[in-house]
């Protein structure tokens, strides 16, 4: 008879209390570090239902809300409850005391699940009004939007107590909000720490961490360890696209605009995790990397000694050497695309010459399968 699976638990961090003199003294960077991490702690812990009651009572201590507000949001369904707010909500409860921000983001949070569950309460919170709370600079919205894309992921996190594989879709997401390039560092932070806290921990070399972590076992660090590491890889692939978005609009041009207006071309590829230039600068460059997502073919174009430059006419490229322009067709794009996007120009030549695939020669024809990777 096979054995039922023990449920992972924190006893020590489930009896977790702060003092309210040493949360005082707290710099913003330490005060920030000790929420990334109790955050981490709670989300491994505790269940949304759970945590909903707290930010209930915290609710109910502020006399900012109408007496029915904390019965509506703990019948709120829990898959639009941000868990970043439950967990803060599950701090107070232990003796943490928010500081003025904190305490407008945990008002704007519950104001906007109430918004999403079609259940807006009419009125703003009152405390803005009574304690006259500074308002929130563009650097501090930042911030908690950052906060509300980490707590997305946290959300995934914490599937992996019930699940053994948990796939975070990050690049996909990313995408799909259209995540500014500022944002990624702040978004990425808290798990470069935690995945540097969980490889401490495993490798026994601090007796606190040894401690909280003592019941997992092999197979819990390699998934833990695994899912973050996904998500750090997809951040650095969505940031490298982002990048090459914003280089392309930086040069363009008008009198080149109606050249490409024609061209065929894969603006991204969530696949592959690739995303192409703007096709105006094939216009005067040198040499064009071309991928297509169908054929696994990574190609480049080389100028023609006579006309020095590539240009476009239509969908195809022109003014490229027919015999020096070539394609190689990629075994694993997965693995090779990231380390051709990440680099040098002469390291990209060698790239593709230490392809061992059969070499054939390009026709000039773009597609809606063919990425523009890069120019120079």
């Amino acid at each position: 008879m096979a054995k039922a699976k023990a449920k992972i638990e924190l006893p020590k961090l489930s009896k977790l209390k702060f003092d309210a003199d040493e949360i005082s003294k707290l710099t913003p960077s330490e005060r920030d570090g000790q929420v990334s991490k109790f955050l981490n702690h709670y989300g491994y812990t505790y269940g949304k239902k759970e945590l909903k009651k707290h930010v209930a009572k915290w609710m109910q201590s502020t006399g900012d809300w109408e007496a029915k507000d904390p019965a509506r949001l703990i019948a709120g369904p829990d898959g639009w409850f941000p868990g970043t707010l439950g967990k803060l909500g599950k701090a107070w409860s232990d003796g943490w005391v928010f500081d003025a921000k904190e305490t407008e983001w945990m008002q704007s949070e519950i104001r906007l699940y109430f918004t999403k569950c079609g259940n807006a309460p009419v009125a703003v919170s009152k405390s803005a009004k009574k304690t006259g709370m500074p308002e929130l600079t563009i650097q501090d919205r930042i911030k908690l939007k950052i906060n509300e894309h980490i707590g997305h992921f946290e959300e995934q996190q914490d599937l992996l107590s019930t699940v053994g594989k948990v796939d975070p879709k990050t690049f996909a997401y990313l995408k799909k909000e259209n995540v500014p390039q500022n944002m990624l560092k702040g978004i990425a932070q808290p798990f470069i720490e935690r995945l540097a806290e969980w490889q401490e921990a495993k490798a026994g070399t601090c007796e606190d961490l040894k401690e909280a972590y003592g019941h997992w076992q092999a197979k819990d660090y390699k998934k833990y360890f695994a899912f973050v590491e996904g998500i750090l890889a997809d951040i650095d692939a969505y940031a490298k696209t982002k990048k090459a978005v914003k280089v392309a609009r930086v040069k363009k041009a008008p009198n080149k605009q109606k050249l490409v207006s024609k061209v065929k071309y894969a603006k991204d590829n969530t696949q592959y995790k690739v995303a192409s230039i703007d096709p105006v600068n094939i216009i005067g460059a040198s040499e064009l990397y071309v991928f297509n997502v169908k054929t696994r073919k990574l190609g480049r174009y080389v100028a023609d000694s006579h006309m020095a430059t590539l240009s476009i006419k239509g969908t195809t490229v022109t003014g490229f050497d027919t015999q020096a322009s070539t394609q190689k067709t990629l075994r694993k794009p997965e693995r090779q695309l990231p380390e051709f996007t990440g680099s040098s120009k002469v390291a990209k030549r060698k790239f593709l010459n230490g392809i061992k695939s059969v070499e054939i020669a390009l026709n000039g024809r773009l597609n809606s399968d063919t990425i523009l990777l890069h120019v120079q």
